[in-house]
């Protein structure tokens, strides 16, 4: 699309010159939008993107799948893939498919989820993105079932505990929470001072959430 715009530029005489004159000019601007033409098709190019960040110095992998309104796992390729694998360096960008109501989960083990509910792609005319910045995940989920599913309570510090008798015998990518290598008690400090903590969830309508992210045009 292609704009045009006229604007009159008048500058006074100089006061103290006596030879200034008064100055007037007009000028005609046009303004295009880069990718917008007649005929132009909207489509679906919308990014949902942040960055992880987990209690691991150098490792903040995790991994995003998204769900549909009806609660069906979405496909995020043309390969068909249901989970998309965030890297050690925590950052991610995914551009659905199709349109639709989205719910975001991002997991990692030995933490709990994060989830955002009502991300809303549509079919635009140019690129957009909800970029959520840093998602902070929080560590020392470690029995997730029963009564402590998606909450950091006695049953992860009990956990902790049986685990230490025996490092050998863990997994270690679950328990080693802040990715040194290995499981002591550092470790166990995380859980303790997130005994309590429950798993994250809201919805991205609601703009006074912590997690909300803007739709934004470019």
């Amino acid at each position: 699309a292609t704009f045009e715009a006229v604007f009159e530029v008048r500058v006074p005489a100089d006061p103290g010159d006596p030879n200034s004159l008064p100055r007037y000019g007009r000028y005609r601007v046009l303004i295009k939008r880069d990718g917008v033409e007649a005929g132009d098709v909207a489509s679906v190019q919308t990014s949902i993107m942040g960055t992880i960040k987990s209690y691991a110095e150098n490792n903040h992998s995790a991994t995003i799948r998204l769900y549909d309104k009806n609660g069906e796992l979405v496909e995020l390729d043309s390969a068909g893939n249901t989970e998309y694998q965030v890297g050690e360096d925590g950052v991610f960008e995914i551009r659905p498919l199709e349109a639709g109501e989205y719910k975001m989960v991002i997991s990692k083990a030995g933490y709990l989820c994060y989830t955002v509910r009502d991300i809303v792609i549509s079919e635009t005319l140019v690129k957009a993105k909800y970029d959520f910045e840093t998602i902070e995940l929080v560590a020392g989920d470690l029995a997730d079932d029963g009564d402590s599913k998606d909450v950091i309570d006695e049953a992860d510090i009990e956990a902790a505990v049986t685990a230490l008798e025996d490092t050998s015998a863990i997994d270690l990518a679950k328990y080693d929470l802040n990715g040194d290598g290995v499981f002591d008690g550092e470790d166990m400090n995380i859980i303790s001072f997130n005994v309590g903590v429950t798993a994250f969830e809201v919805s991205n309508l609601d703009i006074d959430n912590v997690a909300h992210a803007i739709l934004r045009r470019y």
